[in-house]
């Protein structure tokens, strides 16, 4: 009788480790293919930001698209398209050099350059000249890190009356 108990825990242990192995397999697999999913969705997503790679020009609808693509979404997207507009409507090789109202902008999103503020925020955002804001695709990922994701427009004065109108205008 003792025998055929201890076989019976020697077989209940033994299935007990099989079950966690089996588990713990099926964990492994499940992790292993949703991070093959998150390379095949991060390599689709980079494969569409190269159209816009120094675009010289965006449609109201390209403008959506690339915001959508550096991570803006819902309200936050429909706002970053109306700040964008307002900046420079949209205009990649948008420049401001007014120096005596505190600009040297650049860009989709107009952003400010001027003396160590440019300093900091070149260094920060990892640009080589000033120009590099240009590129569509790098002024609005830092826009997109400079608001927070949509939350903080307050570098761009916040969403003012004429950003209000620029969002009756967002493209379906």
């Amino acid at each position: 009788m003792i025998n055929f108990m201890n076989n019976n825990r020697n077989i209940i242990g033994t299935l007990s480790i099989l079950a966690m192995f089996s588990v713990w397999s099926n964990v492994l697999t499940e992790t292993i293919e949703a991070t093959e999913v998150a390379k095949v969705v991060s390599k689709a997503k980079e494969d569409q930001l190269e159209k816009y790679e120094n675009a010289t020009s965006l449609s109201d609808k390209d403008l959506k698209n690339l915001l959508q693509l550096v991570g803006f979404e819902g309200q936050n997207l429909k706002e970053a398209w109306a700040v964008a507009k307002k900046e420079s409507n949209g205009r990649p090789f948008a420049f401001n050099g007014n120096t005596s109202t505190g600009d040297s902008s650049y860009g989709i999103f107009q952003i400010n350059m001027l003396g160590v503020l440019g300093l900091d925020r070149r260094d920060k955002f990892e640009l080589d000249h000033n120009a590099d804001l240009f590129n569509p695709v790098v002024n609005a990922q830092i826009a997109y890190h400079m608001s927070d994701g949509g939350n903080d427009w307050s570098s761009w004065k916040g969403l003012t009356q004429r950003t209000k109108q620029w969002m009756e205008k967002f493209p379906k």
